[in-house]
């Protein structure tokens, strides 16, 4: 058969739009007819014909085959196909190829973005990296997309490690745009490695009047925990975060090392900017915690008494058994009795608050075996157990309510601590049956008065619900002196220009109009009416920042001190999960990157 009889079997009908080779000759070979089929991509078929020459009957470059001006695309091209095939099979690995790596392009980067996505899975819920060499884990991810090219726990922890310092970089260009000053907070934590971290959370407040906060930083601490080494830890971290103009409170347990070291601190700040007293906030729920232990050390066997009994029951099957039954037979919900842990805050509450709870099932139960009724409580004892309930409640609450770092808590802290040394002292009497307890508590918050005072004096003046309780017992000239004292200092070049006035007169009289503007801010917000109990003092500050622009600026640093440390200790109960027994081979530059990644990725710090 020759080439007319197979191209004579094709007609314009079988015209089709197969891609072939490279398309980017197309338009040197189109007829008038395409250039009125709009959107239609001339087919590649015309890189091997010839059709300038005669366009009433083209012809094959390559044979100098004829076909008619009718000819279809489809039948030039198998005329190709079926004479020429190495031309055709070498057009088609040249559109492979190219689609090839569009594809490549088109998977690295989604693959990309798995691999984002999967980081941030892991970091979040702080899950090993050795969970993606499983083979299950694999299946299934192969199962989802079969093109993801799932990295092993090595390249895994390598894109962890460039992620974090390449966020890193980006937090110290933020951190130096955040408006007013900041805070921090400090603790120092032990992994199960035995290893040492000291870690940093910042807080400040935004120009709508948000508090934010994150992990700073997580560093490894060798050697001795002295004030001196966490104070060179800090001055460091701080240098390089550029921060050292910026902060203006530190909040730390009441540990000598970290007062020392803060010390320190205030000692460089203080040189630096001597305008604004810089801040060292020892931790209210860690005085409240210390203050309740000296109270408790007065009922040490009434405490050891009521512990046994909860061990006896947690330990005895038969008592949980019959516990459960007399719960659901009451239509309530099972709860457990509780042991108290010695270094955890308000625990001693805790328990016998949860025995008080169950004391009638209990009594039951106790009524039914002898082992409980030989350690039972008499009705003294069980007597002090519901006043201890009653007086350690407020500090639970207390605590609690400081723990937060989610709104402004330093002036609330103050509040606190008066409205319990007032609660403390009504209730003290001789007949009182815990006497001796409350009064070591009293005792305990009144050696610490002096600091609290000091570092709560000036930051509660800024929350307007407590403005005018929080300072008990002062006269005005008392409350607003150490307000003056911190004022922002003139601008003396922003002063008007005059050249028929002496600089010196110009200073003196700008001098004179600020402080009088000062005051009259100061006087005015002072003798405004306290902001009601439930407003947001943020949201206040917001709707009235035109009113007082000095003061509000003020209140923008002052609200960011932490009351507690809280927030850093929080960070290291996340870390215990991060470096955990089955996660305990985590060097200590991954710990880092995953303890600080996580914070900046829950608070959207990119």
């Amino acid at each position: 058969m020759d080439n007319s009889d197979v191209d004579s079997n094709y007609t314009s009908e079988d015209e089709s739009e197969y891609s072939f080779g490279n398309s980017s000759q197309h338009s040197t070979y189109r007829n008038e007819d395409d250039e009125h089929q709009s959107n239609r991509t001339p087919s590649d078929v015309w890189e091997y014909m010839d059709k300038v020459t005669d366009p009433e009957n083209p012809k094959c470059k390559i044979c100098n085959k004829g076909f008619s001006a009718k000819s279809s695309t489809t039948t030039l091209r198998n005329h190709i196909k079926k004479y020429h095939k190495h031309i055709h099979r070498e057009a088609n690995q040249t559109t492979l190829k190219f689609k090839s790596n569009i594809t490549s392009f088109y998977d690295k980067e989604k693959n990309s973005e798995f691999v984002k996505l999967l980081i941030k899975w892991i970091v979040i819920d702080m899950l090993p990296f050795s969970l993606v060499d499983s083979i299950y884990f694999i299946e299934f991810i192969q199962k989802l997309n079969p093109k993801f090219k799932c990295p092993g726990r090595t390249t895994l922890k390598n894109e962890v490690m460039s992620e974090f310092n390449s966020r890193r970089e980006r937090i110290i260009d933020f951190v130096k745009n955040i408006p007013g000053r900041c805070s921090i907070t400090t603790d120092i934590w032990s992994s199960i490695k035995n290893e040492a971290f000291i870690g940093v959370t910042i807080h400040f407040i935004t120009n709508e009047w948000k508090l934010k906060h994150f992990t700073l930083e997580v560093l490894r601490i060798t050697g001795s925990h002295t004030g001196n080494a966490i104070y060179e830890i800090l001055n460091k971290l701080l240098e390089d975060f550029d921060l050292k103009q910026k902060v203006i409170s530190v909040t730390t347990d009441n540990g000598s090392n970290m007062i020392v070291a803060c010390r320190l601190l205030k000692n460089d700040f203080d040189a630096q900017t001597p305008a604004l007293d810089f801040i060292h906030s020892r931790c209210i729920c860690h005085i409240l915690n210390l203050a309740v232990n000296a109270g408790l050390k007065y009922i040490e066997n009434l405490i050891k008494k009521l512990r046994k009994i909860v061990k006896s029951i947690r330990r005895t099957q038969l008592y949980l058994e019959e516990l459960e039954r007399l719960a659901i037979a009451a239509n309530h919900t099972f709860k457990h009795p509780i042991l108290d842990v010695k270094t955890r805050w308000n625990s001693t509450f805790l328990i016998a608050e949860r025995v008080l709870t169950l004391k009638e099932d209990l009594s039951i139960i106790k009524s039914r075996h002898q082992p409980l009724q030989d350690i039972w409580l008499n009705e003294r004892e069980w007597e002090k157990i519901e006043h201890l309930v009653n007086l350690l409640s407020q500090f639970h609450i207390a605590t609690t309510e400081l723990s937060t770092q989610t709104y402004p808590t330093i002036a609330y802290a103050r509040v606190v601590l008066l409205g319990l040394l007032v609660d403390l002292n009504e209730n003290r009497n001789y007949n009182y049956p815990l006497s001796e307890v409350l009064l070591a508590i009293r005792n305990k918050i009144q050696e610490y008065w002096v600091h609290i005072d000091k570092m709560t004096h000036v930051p509660a003046f800024f929350d307007p619900r407590y403005k005018t309780i929080a300072y008990k017992n002062l006269e005005i000239n008392e409350i607003l002196e150490p307000i003056r004292n911190n004022f922002p200092d003139s601008a003396l070049s922003n002063l008007p220009s005059n050249n028929s006035t002496s600089i010196f007169v110009q200073r003196l009289s700008s001098v004179r109009q600020q402080r009088n503007a000062n005051t009259d801010e100061l006087l005015k917000y002072w003798e405004s009416a306290d902001a009601s109990f439930d407003i947001e003092p943020l949201s206040w500050w917001h709707a009235h920042s035109t009113e007082y622009p000095i003061l509000s600026k003020m209140a923008q640093n002052y609200l960011s001190v932490q009351a507690s440390s809280v927030p850093c200790e929080q960070l290291f109960s996340l870390a215990g999960n991060v470096v955990s027994k089955k996660r305990n081979r985590l060097d200590k530059d991954t710990t880092r990157a995953c303890l600080c990644l996580r914070s900046w990725m829950i608070e959207g710090i990119e």
